[in-house]
């Protein structure tokens, strides 16, 4: 089978897990699934940017509440 005129081939490593579940699927091209998720990424998608923007938010958020955590007394914090 040759490739088409206009495409490169490339190899990638994704965990063995998500490798099984990928093969028990057939009839899925996932090079078609790949290069659409390149792409978004390439052109600046804006809702995968809006993401990646949002997980950055989560982690800074998630610093926030830790270091706002460590100030509290712990005479002030609810026991459980």
């Amino acid at each position: 089978m040759g490739l088409a005129k206009n495409v490169s081939p490339m190899t990638i490593s994704v965990p063995n897990q998500l490798k099984e579940k990928m093969g028990a699927m057939k009839g899925v091209n996932w090079s078609a699934i790949a290069s659409t998720a390149f792409m978004d990424v390439v052109e600046g998608d804006s809702t995968h940017q809006k993401l990646i923007l949002l997980e950055k938010e989560v982690v800074s958020l998630r610093e926030t509440i830790k270091n706002i955590g460590r100030l509290i007394p712990s005479s002030l914090l609810p026991s459980y």
